[in-house]
Parts: structure tokens; sequence; C-alpha cells
């Protein structure tokens, strides 16, 4: 153990801080059971009126929801999903490629026997090819889980796209919920009994009014995490367009730093993190829950490992 600027690094294992890429924190599971009915304006009114001529089918998980886009589309063993992101570098989340290959197999581009697009918005940062993917005629999925308040430079993003995906977990303070925005050229049933829906309403509804608060607090984190960085030298990895809210804070890293080293080390202290993979980068929780004081020991910790690697 060490004090670094009046932080513990290296604490012991029982005594560690617990920064999630989520916001949801532990006082939040009395609040979220105590809650009994949403706000004014209910989750799915609000999707309604944002995403027009649509239908909406709560979840308990954006993955739940995703799947209920693939299995909508009859998709067959040998058919493909094409996989478009925002940067359309290598990495893509298991967690959206192990949900396709349940039907199907998955390409990073067209294939002979493409039957849909799924085009992940990448950490709160949209993807602005959207009308270029609608012309290639497919069926389109795009992925909100990290975006759920953020848009293109041209206010396209969900405009093309067949099913809309979004995971509330990882916009507001709930440990489930999802929800699948789709096209009325398509039949979905709900499944019943499953004893989410309600609890997944009545928590995100409650937070309706909080959205635009939220999008200004996360925007105001991000810019402090990149004066603070910048000090270290470390740059942000996307270029945060007018439309954009980010999910995580991404940096590259210019070095021949052991990213995985460093990935063992930061979560070590308490800080959910990884390496964004296939690039020299790395992503922090950015979310409305933290403050400055939150990031200035995020910020010690990467210092402090950056000293001692470098």
């Amino acid at each position: 153990m060490m004090l670094d600027n009046g932080f513990v690094i290296n604490a012991p294992k029982h005594l560690l801080p617990s920064y999630r890429i989520s916001p949801f924190r532990t006082i939040d599971i009395y609040k979220n059971r105590s809650i009994q009915g949403g706000g004014e304006i209910g989750i799915e009114k609000y999707l309604s009126n944002r995403f027009e001529c649509r239908k909406i089918l709560l979840t308990d998980s954006g993955r739940s929801a995703l799947d209920a886009s693939l299995v909508a589309l009859g998709l067959k063993a040998d058919d493909v999903v094409t996989i478009f992101t925002t940067t359309n570098k290598f990495y893509i989340s298991g967690c959206v490629t192990d949900q396709i290959e349940k039907y199907c197999k998955w390409s990073r581009k067209i294939e002979k026997n493409t039957k849909a697009i799924l085009v992940n918005h990448e950490f709160g940062y949209c993807s602005q090819e959207m009308k270029s993917y609608a012309s290639l005629g497919y069926p389109i999925i795009e992925d909100f889980a990290h975006s759920f308040a953020s848009d293109s430079i041209n206010n396209d993003a969900g405009y093309y796209g067949d099913f809309l995906i979004f995971s509330f977990s990882k916009y507001f303070p709930i440990q489930i919920g999802g929800a699948l925005v789709y096209s009325n050229k398509f039949n979905i049933k709900n499944k019943e009994g499953s004893g989410f829906e309600s609890y997944v309403r009545n928590t995100v509804s409650d937070c309706i009014d909080l959205i635009p608060s939220i999008k200004l607090k996360k925007l105001e984190n991000y810019k402090y995490y990149s004066e603070q960085f910048l000090k270290l030298n470390l740059k942000s990895y996307f270029k945060l367009e007018k439309n954009d809210c980010p999910g995580v804070f991404c940096f590259k890293i210019n070095n021949d730093i052991d990213l995985n080293k460093m990935k063992n080390f930061i979560n070590s202290q308490g800080i959910e993190s990884s390496i964004f993979y296939g690039e020299k980068a790395y992503f922090l929780p950015c979310h409305q829950n933290m403050n400055k004081q939150d990031i200035d020991y995020i910020y010690t910790v990467v210092k402090y490992f950056l000293e001692v690697n470098l």
C-alpha cells in the first residue's frame, strides 16, 4: 500500500472503492425498490415520441432486446449479420457476437449471404454513416447500448433502423432493463411471466425528466477527464461530435505499455475498465454519478501505473 495525491493505492481488497461503467450504485437498490410509478412521461411514451411510428418492447436487458430482433428476422444458420461500428475498427463486444452466433454467422463486411446489418454506436459516439448503410437495402439493427442520449450530426441515428437496441443500465442507475424499438413491419410477442417489465418501466420512467441533466453531467465529466489526462499526454480516442454523449472516457496509449497488465492493475484498484481491443486505447467509467474527485482518483491510479511501468 501507498499514498499518492492523498489516495490509497493497493488498498486491501475488502476496502476497495467501486467505480462501474454503469452509473448504478449500491444506494440505488433501495431507491429503485421504493419506486411505485414512473414520472409523468413514461419510458415507452418517451421512446414513441423520439422514434415515431415504431413499436416498443421492454426487456430485462439490451442483450434480450437484440435476441428478440434476431428472432424476428428469421435468420438461418448460414446467414450472416454484417457488423459496422462508429470507428469500424477491430473491437466489437462479445455480448453482441455471442448473441448473433446463437442464430447465424457474423462478419465485419458485406458477404454474399448477408441478411442484415448491425450498427454499433460505440460508447456514446454515433455512426455518421447511417444513410450509406441504409442504401445497401438490408434490414438494420442499431445498437444504442452506450448511446441512449446520443445522435449523429445529421440527427439520423435511429431513423433508418428497423430495430433499435437499448440497455438502460448503461445510462440510468438501474441493474437491469432494456428496450427494443422496432418497425411496424415486424410482429414480436412479449415474453410473459418475466416479472421485469413493470420494474423496468417504473424505475426508468422515474428518470425520464433527468435525461438532459444526465447528459450535461456526463459531458462535464468527459471534459474534466480530457483536461486531466492531457497532463499525462493522453488524448481522447474518439472525436466528440456535437450530438454525442460519451458512455466512457476512452484515451489513446502512445507507448509500449502492456495493456493487459494495465487492465489488471486498474481493475484491482476498484475501477471497472478495459482495453479498446485492436487499438492502443483504453476506456474508463464516465457517468453522471461521478464528480471531479472520483476522476482525480482514477487519474491518480493511471498516473501511478504509468510512472511505475514506463
